[in-house]
C-alpha cells in the first residue's frame, strides 16, 4: 500500500497564496495589454487628426499669403496701366526723354 503523504496547513496557504498572485498577474497582463491596444488604436485616430488639423491650417495661410501676394501684384498692375493709359491719353503732360539703345553685357570673371 502506498502512503499519502499530508500536506502542512503551511503548505496549503503558500500553494493557495501562489494561485492568487499567479491569477492576479494573468488578469494584470490582460488588462493591461487590452488597454495598450485600445490607447494605440485611439492614438493613431487622434495624431491623424491632428496631422490633418495641422496640414489644413498650413494650406489655409498659404493659400492666404499667396492671394495676398497676388492682390498686391493685381494693384500694381492696375497702377501701372492706369499710368500707361494716361500716357497714352494725354503725352503732352509729359516731358520727352532720350531712350539709349540697350548697352552689352558684359560678364566678368573672378
Amino acid at each position: 500500500m502506498k502512503t499519502k503523504k499530508r500536506l502542512s496547513i503551511r503548505s496549503k496557504i503558500q500553494i493557495m497564496v501562489m494561485a492568487i498572485i499567479v491569477v492576479a498577474l494573468l488578469i494584470t497582463s490582460t488588462v493591461s495589454v487590452i488597454s495598450m491596444l485600445r490607447i494605440r488604436s485611439q492614438a493613431k485616430d487622434i495624431l491623424k487628426a491632428i496631422m490633418e488639423r495641422n496640414l489644413s491650417n498650413t494650406v489655409v495661410n498659404k493659400a492666404t499669403l499667396a492671394n495676398a501676394e497676388l492682390l498686391r501684384y493685381a494693384e500694381y498692375t492696375t497702377a501701372l496701366s492706369d499710368y500707361i493709359s494716361e500716357l497714352y491719353q494725354s503725352p503732352q503732360k509729359y516731358k520727352p526723354r532720350e531712350v539709349l539703345p540697350p548697352q552689352p553685357l558684359i560678364i566678368t570673371r573672378k
